[in-house]
């Protein structure tokens, strides 16, 4: 994937990220967080077969323009390791879903998670700061 904050900075973007963005804020806020918090944003463009392995970044939500996206979800406290790549971890330690366009994705704050993009992808992320507290 290829995170570019520059990217999406672009002017001829900014309408579309307003949007974007407000629909975002309104989402996170009704799941609890302040009026005053802030966040992180990130765009993403994805080829077919690239991915991230598992992480952990806190709450955030991650809605799907265009392509296709597996998630890859693991549990606190579970055997999954930050690194790991899902084709080589026990399918039987996580849980998987799959993202479509105009779907929105809710990674729950300590949960690893990893993706796959299974077309070529655009999508657009929001990481609240202040809102709950990693476990990992």
């Amino acid at each position: 994937q290829v995170f570019n904050s520059q990217w999406w900075s672009r002017q001829e973007l900014l309408p579309l990220r307003q949007v974007v963005l407000e629909e975002l804020y309104l989402f996170v806020r009704a799941l609890g967080a302040t009026a005053t918090s802030t966040a992180s944003e990130f765009a993403y463009v994805g080829a077919p077969g690239t991915g991230t392995s598992f992480h952990n970044h806190g709450a955030a939500v991650n809605a799907l323009a265009f392509g296709m996206k597996r998630w890859f979800f693991a549990r606190p406290h579970s055997e999954v390791q930050e690194g790991d790549k899902p084709q080589e971890t026990n399918a039987n330690s996580y849980l998987m879903c799959i993202q479509y366009p105009g779907e929105l994705m809710f990674v729950p704050d300590g949960w690893l998670h990893a993706t796959v993009n299974m077309a070529h992808s655009v999508g657009v992320a929001l990481v609240p700061q202040g809102y709950g507290q990693s476990v990992r």
